[in-house]
Parts: structure tokens; sequence; C-alpha cells
């Protein structure tokens, strides 16, 4: 990892100062030597200067982030790859100089979760990667441009809050305005060129985000895309001396990440998360389908058990001054249970992981769950842009769980998302795909903002995410979308031997009535399990581990009363999840949700 931070534009000695200080905290964070590359450069009138920490080459297989020469500067952040006429290029992507004055047609050939930057004169060019998977602010103080992939380290904890960010954070769980929680700190939009000038003057162009084009390419090359998958996959995997690891569950994207890594010869280590009280632990679906799985691709299996040894429940403090240090202020801690403090001497050497984050875009998006039934009420085949917000609105905020903001609050994100509809199908696309762009931009924003704590210790990899497969995908005609077809084909193509094992009986099962039938034996298994667990945990006299979080919301609250959060808050919600028994809504998941994006905001 790296964390950095630019200034272009007038000097600022008090801020350059507090800049360096920031950094030396944010190392201080993790065990020693995490951190043992720091460096700085600027140019000969100190007009553009940037300041980073990162970790020393041998733990990155002699890669360096940064690259000088003379007057020249640039900085790579994250993973990125290349693509050739078939292939990607995973080992020049990760030679800083590549960037020194990279022409237009060599930055629209990146693919993967980076940030780039390229200095020269009095000009700094930033690529933002098509999705966000990492994403870069700037903040603008004392007549200069600040960037920075962690926000903390060009925002002030009296900075004001962003309502907007608040609003969607409360209701959604992440900020999916893309904005974090300073309103003085703005995310550069990802998908764009950006030059910043050392006057104060900036452009900016978008550079391979997805288009109206992406949907209309005809009949989608199965074949092809696979080739490309196995190719972005071992792009991705060639990082000399880094481990790699999958993370397997029992759906449909990592088992076919998992095809790819084998069909391209990548040996990895793989690994599913149990979750305590999910159907079935510590043996749910997740564990015994990642097991299987694993064994049939040749990989040794591993589980991490999350549960109330966890450090989002028995080291909140130290979570809460991670997170503050390194997030945004849009990082749930639900969405981080396998968070992990580290333990000195020094933390692991950072390994790549891959998952299967993004593999819904090309299944329906925000209906993959549901298979062709997600088209309930049948908001994909409507002809207004209001009934397409109508539908959106109920897949962001489910009806069946009362908010906890009020209905200001709800407006407000209404008239975010009808701007977002207004706007994209002003760009031509059609109403039915506006899903797909609302899903891609989630997983910027979900996704992609919270992985800057995991940095230390991994550089998550998402090849179904690659820019390359979105023309398959997304061209496919709605129907197959929504019904699976692109992973049945790339899986048929890349591991036939996957298909007999299971899917997840919770996630989307496409197939139809002989599927079903085919999988009775499976259901009437796992009936089994979870029926046992759930007799097993009857006679536990363990607290929920969620009661210790609305205490710290409790204790919280007081100090917090002129926190602008409470300007949208519902006080009657508020106060009934907050004296819930927990084990009352032990499977009530909206509640416990919402539980703890108020330990989020107030922490």
């Amino acid at each position: 990892m790296i964390a950095f931070v630019l200034r272009i534009g007038s000097p600022s000695p008090g801020l350059d100062a507090a800049t360096a200080a920031k950094l030396s905290a944010f190392a201080g964070l993790h065990s020693p030597r995490t951190f043992a590359e720091g460096g700085a450069w600027s140019s000969a009138d100190n007009a553009i200067s940037c300041q980073w920490v990162a970790h020393a080459p041998a733990e990155l297989g002699g890669v360096r982030y940064t690259y000088s020469a003379g007057t020249r500067f640039a900085l790579f952040a994250g993973r990125p790859v290349i693509w050739g006429r078939q292939h990607a290029d995973g080992l020049g992507a990760i030679d800083p100089s590549t960037y020194l004055g990279a022409p237009l047609e060599l930055l629209e050939r990146l693919d993967g979760r980076f940030a780039i930057i390229d200095v020269a004169g009095s000009a700094v060019r930033l690529v933002t990667d098509p999705v966000g998977l990492l994403p870069v602010f700037v903040s603008h103080r004392n007549g200069a441009s600040w960037l920075s992939n962690v926000a903390p380290l060009i925002s002030e904890a009296t900075d004001p809050v962003r309502e907007t960010a608040l609003v969607a954070f409360l209701l959604t769980g992440n900020a999916i305005t893309g904005e974090p929680m300073s309103n003085r700190v703005r995310r550069v939009e990802p998908g764009t060129l950006t030059t910043f000038f050392a006057d104060g003057q900036q452009s900016a162009s978008p550079l391979n985000r997805v288009s109206p084009d992406n949907f209309q390419q005809g009949p989608p090359d199965y074949e092809q895309a696979a080739r490309d998958l196995v190719a972005v996959a071992a792009a991705f995997a060639d990082w000399p001396d880094r481990e790699r690891s999958i993370e397997l569950s029992g759906g449909h994207d990592s088992r076919l990440v998992g095809a790819a890594l084998r069909m391209a010869g990548v040996k990895a280590s793989a690994m599913s998360m149990a979750i305590e009280h999910t159907p079935g632990y510590p043996l749910t679906e997740d564990v015994e389908l990642g097991r299987v799985i694993a064994g049939l691709l040749g990989f040794d299996h591993q589980i991490l058990y999350i549960d109330d040894s966890s450090a989002i429940y028995r080291s909140t403090d130290a979570v809460a001054t991670l997170l503050n240090a390194s997030s945004p202020g849009t990082i749930a801690w639900n969405d981080i249970p396998d968070l992990l403090l580290e333990s000195p001497p020094h933390a692991p050497r950072p390994a790549l992981v891959f998952d299967g984050l993004g593999g819904e875009v090309a299944r329906g998006a925000f209906d993959h769950q549901w298979g062709r039934a997600g088209n309930f009420d049948g908001y994909r085949n409507t002809q207004s842009k209001q009934g397409l917000v109508d539908g959106l609105m109920q897949r962001y905020i489910p009806t069946h769980v009362q908010p906890l903001a009020t209905p200001l609050a709800i407006d407000m994100f209404r008239m975010w998302l009808a701007d977002f509809v207004e706007r994209t199908t002003g760009e031509g696309f059609a109403l039915c795909d506006v899903p797909e762009l609302c899903f891609i931009r989630w997983i910027g924003t979900w996704h992609g903002m919270k992985t800057t704590p995991y940095e230390y210790r991994q550089d998550g990899i998402s090849p179904l995410i690659s820019r390359r497969l979105w023309t398959s995908a997304l061209s496919q005609p709605l129907e197959d979308r929504m019904n699976g077809r692109f992973h049945r084909e790339l899986t048929s193509l890349l591991g036939p031997d996957l298909l007999d094992t299971p899917y997840c009986s919770r996630s989307a099962h496409y197939g139809g009535r002989q599927q079903r039938i085919r999988d009775r034996w499976w259901l009437r298994h796992r009936a089994e399990i979870e029926t046992r667990a759930a007799s097993e945990r009857g006679t536990r006299t363990n607290q929920d581990p969620v009661a210790g979080i609305q205490r710290r919301v409790k204790d919280r609250m007081s100090a917090a009363n002129d926190h602008p959060v409470w300007k949208y808050l519902d006080a009657n919600r508020v106060t009934e999840i907050l004296n819930a028994d927990p084990i009352r809504f032990r499977r009530d998941i909206p509640a416990r949700q919402q539980v703890w994006r108020l330990a989020t905001i107030l922490s």
C-alpha cells in the first residue's frame, strides 16, 4: 500500500508540515515497519509536492510505487494492468516509470483498481479507475489543491458535514452519492483523466467509463469473454513474491473467478467466511460449498470465523481510531467484520486477494438475488423515469422495515436518485439499463470506499469488474442478465466440473424447475444442518454481541447532541432499535444494520 498526499499550487509550510505529521500518525497506527518506505518529492519551484508512506520494496517483490527523473515524477496505487491486443500486462503496469508522459492510448488500456499520477512541469495528470475501486479525494485549501487516496489526510475534524452524504449513509449504509462526509473534500469522479495546474486551473475528461454502447454491441461473445477473464486474472496475479488467495463463497461469482485462476495456472489458497448467526453456523453454506469448490480447484482451504471475538465487537475504540484515520466517514462497521488489528512486531506481507465482486452486473444487478423474479412490480419494464425511481428506491430503502431517517431525508435521497436517472438517460442509456449503472456506482461507493483499512495487508482484486468484460456482460438481453446466462456460459467453458456443485440456496438460483429438482437433496441436507445448529444455539447463554454496540451508541448520544445527524433521524425509530432485545431482532438484519450505522456516525 501507498498512502500519499500531493499538493498542487502555492506552498504552504504549515499544511505541508501538518501533512507530514498526519502521514506519520497514519503509519503509526500499524505495526512497526509496515510502512517502512517514506518519501517526499517536490518540483524545483515547490509549486507541486508529494509526500507518502508505503510498504518497502522488499515486501512487494522489489516494486516501488513512485519514480522520479529530474523534474518528472510518477506514482501508482492499487493494482493496475495494461491490456494489449489479447493479453494483459501485469508487470509493466507496476513499474511507475511506465506512466511518465504516458500517451492517452496507453491510459485507455488500463484496467483494474488503481490511481495513476504523472507530474510534468506545472501540471499533474491523475487517472482514476473506471469504477472507483480506489477512490482519490481532493480538497482546496490555502490556495492549493490537495490530492490523496486517504480522505482524512486532507480533511479536518472541524470540517462541516456534507448532509447529502450523511443522508445517503443513514438510508443505505454507504455514501451512494460518492462523496465523503467532509464538505471540504470531494471524490474525484471515477473513470476520468484530470489535469491539475499549479495556477489553480484544471480540466477533466471521461476515460473508460461504461457507455450506452456497452449495452448495444450485439450478441455477446462468451468464448472471448472467457479468454479475457483468464487473461486478466493471470495479469493480476503476475506480481513477484506476492501470496495469492481467493475469497470463496457458495455463490456464482467467486467460483467463476476460481475457475479462471485455475485455467491461468495460478495457484492460490482459498478462504471462506463463517459469520455467526448465519444459518448452520459454523457449517454455513458458504463454508461447506467453499470447501468443496476449493478441493475441485486444487486450492488449500481455510475458514475465517466472524463472531463476538471480532475486532468490531471487542476492540471498538481501536476500530474507531483506525477508521477515523482511514475512512471517508462512509464505512459502516458492519461492512468490515473481518477487519484485523495488527499485533507487533510486524504485519503480514500484503497478499493479492481475489474476490467475486461485481459479477452481479452480469446477472441483474440489484435483482440478482431473485433471478427472473427480480423484476417484481415490473419496474424494469417501466416507460417512465418516475416508475424507475420508485423501483430503485425499494432496492436502496426496503419498504418492509421502518427507516432510520425522517421523510425529509428520504425526500433528499429521492431527489438525488431522480437526478441520477435524469442524467444517465440524458446520456443515452435506456431506462431498463439504469439499474446496472446504479449497481456499478454502488460498487465504487460501498466497496471502493472501504478498501483503505484493509490495504496494509492485501490488495483486493475483482476480475469480474474488468473493463474488458463489460461489453459481453452488459450487451446481453435483459432476460439473459436476469437469468444468469453469463455465468453459466463462462463456467461451462472454464470449469464445467464446478457446475455440479450446488449454489448457496440463499443466492440466485437459475435453471428453472429442473435445477430445483436436482438440488432437492442439497436443500434437505442444509435444512438438517441448520436445524441442528439452531438447537445448539438455543442452549447457549451468551449475549448477542450487538448489545455492546447498542450500549456504545447510547453512551455517545449525549456527547453528540449537536451533531447534524439529529436533523434527519427518526427519534422513535432510534429509541426502538436501541432499546430492543438484540436476540429478538437477531434475524432482523435491517434493524441490526441501522444500529451499526448509528455506531459508525457517533464514533
